[in-house]
């Protein structure tokens, strides 16, 4: 028996010593062994060959599953595992069998939800499951964004998660010209568990009220606590006085959770989405075209868009953006693609940037450079073809340039100067603001309160406001005010009226803002 016991021991022993350098199979579920640093951009090369082992790590890892498990769990539903692990309370049945009702109404709806989820879903609930929280927080993005990480709010909240720009940067989601982190998915998702994490620290585990927090903010849950509290209400969440977008919230998730319970009961197909990785995470060393990584992936350009959202121009610029996702199947047909594709050595980006020489309209820029005019509205954020760029605008414009990568990369964003021959008067709609209509048309909310003699942000729908002068700032036909200065004296100078004054510059009364242009003549 004790030899047994000796040789039992020293086995343990060796196997003990040996655990020390094993593989990463023991560090999956903690990750607590070293991992490349995906935000830092730590040198891998876009081949594949520095680090190999260590990036194709990175990529299993991250979605918590080894790979010799994906084949056993391809034929598992990734909504039985999550429908094994809800946990948040109940609310009253009524207000969540409305939500029910909406959702199930349009079961097409539904299942463009289900079909967008396929892509993400597993890894947004490993990360869940990683941290031990309810597993209904897989469903938020439904609420959240309908799973579309192209989703953008009125109050332009981005991504799956739909992270306004200041909470996006709190947490660490850059924000620029070439890449959005709000649309990442793994980035966001760890930004958003993070935030729902502490959410629920700060309101001392109460889930609703983090929840509520996350959509309404969390000063704004606090107040309508200790207004309900200083009332001597109840200050659950069903009590509180809030928004009808934050009132429904929590139903809109808890009838998510009742329709994956019970999709028979109100005639849903619930579809099957493998409990296995969906991409894989690819480090880069090079700016590339999205179209000549789609092409050397062997997939649709939509579906490498769709996997990185946060990529909002037709390159991949290096200097801001670190990895890209591809289809766990095309992960090593790219990487075979690519090292084939390197050996033309034919550029790796297509565009490149450009400063006009003089005044052009977009569609005349894209024929000279053999353009589609659409398309490089798109690259450069322009909403209009009809605009017109002004000489000293900069942009960027596909063409075959050697030095195209080192140019790009140089480019932080596009510079446009607009002429709006068609744009100068702007009739206000219902749930216009200034900021809106300011953004739309690329003029600051200053210039349209001077142009417009605002002295506030107080507008009202149907009204007409100025948003360029038709002269595009010809100093010739414009006065800027003066402090002091009144429509007579103006209209004295200019050997004119006040009537004609008010006309061309759409003014109600005789009040003009110091600082502001008036029209002087058309």
């Amino acid at each position: 028996m004790k030899k047994n016991l000796f040789i039992l021991s020293t086995l343990f022993a060796i196997f003990a010593i040996s655990g020390c350098t094993s593989s990463s199979i023991f560090l999956i579920k903690g990750q607590s062994g070293k991992e490349p640093n995906i935000k830092a951009g730590e040198s891998v090369g876009a081949t594949g060959d520095v680090d190999k082992k260590e990036a194709e790590r990175f990529a299993d890892v991250k979605q918590g599953v080894k790979s010799k498990d994906i084949d056993s769990a391809a034929n598992q539903n990734v909504f039985d595992e999550i429908k094994e692990n809800f946990r948040l309370p109940s609310l009253s049945p009524k207000r969540v069998n409305r939500q029910v009702k909406v959702f199930t109404r349009n079961p097409e709806y539904l299942n463009r939800m289900f079909d967008r989820s396929k892509k993400y879903l597993h890894f947004i609930y490993a990360e869940i499951q990683a941290r031990n929280l309810p597993s209904e927080l897989a469903l938020l993005p439904f609420v959240e964004s309908a799973y579309n990480p192209h989703a953008t709010s009125r109050a332009k909240a981005a991504g799956l998660w739909q992270f306004i720009p200041a909470t996006g940067r709190r947490y660490e989601l850059e924000q620029t010209w070439w890449s959005d982190e709000r649309r990442t998915v793994i980035d966001s998702t760890r930004a958003a568990l993070d935030y729902l994490e502490y959410l629920h620290k700060l309101k001392k585990g109460d889930w609703f009220h983090a929840l509520a927090s996350y959509n309404w903010g969390e000063r704004s849950v606090r107040k309508a606590i200790e207004r309900n509290r200083k009332a001597r209400k109840r200050t659950n969440y069903s009590s509180l006085r809030m928004p009808r977008e934050t009132r429904n919230y929590v139903p809109k998730l808890l009838a998510m959770r009742e329709i994956i319970n019970n999709p028979s009961r109100y005639g849903i197909q619930m579809p099957m989405i493998p409990n296995t990785p969906y991409f894989k995470s690819f480090l880069i060393n090079n700016s590339l075209d999205v179209k000549l990584i789609s092409k050397l992936a062997e997939i649709e350009t939509d579906e490498f868009l769709a996997l990185n959202a946060n990529v909002l121009r037709p390159v991949v610029n290096k200097k801001y953006t670190k990895n890209i996702l591809l289809p766990y199947e095309k992960y090593e047909v790219f990487k075979s693609n690519f090292r084939q594709y390197q050996k033309t050595q034919q550029n790796l980006v297509g565009w490149a940037p450009l400063k006009l020489e003089k005044s052009s309209t977009l569609r005349d820029i894209a024929e000279k450079y053999d353009n589609n005019a659409v398309a490089l509205a798109k690259a450069n954020g322009i909403r209009s073809l009809k605009a017109k760029l002004l000489k000293g605008s900069s942009i960027i414009v596909a063409m075959n340039d050697r030095n195209a990568s080192f140019k790009i990369e140089k480019f932080k964003k596009a510079r446009l100067k607009f002429l709006y021959p068609d744009h100068i008067f702007y009739k206000v709609k219902k749930g216009d603001t200034l900021s809106h209509i300011a953004d739309k048309y690329r003029v600051s909310v200053r210039k349209l309160k001077s142009l417009n003699n605002l002295r506030g942000s107080l507008i009202r729908v149907g009204q007409r406001l100025r948003i360029r002068n038709s002269d595009y700032g010809d100093s010739k036909n414009t006065h800027r005010v003066r402090k002091g200065e009144s429509l007579y004296q103006i209209a004295k100078r200019y050997r004119t009226t006040v009537g004609e004054l008010k006309r061309l510059n759409k003014l109600a009364t005789d009040t003009i803002v110091s600082g502001s242009k008036l029209i002087i003549k058309n």
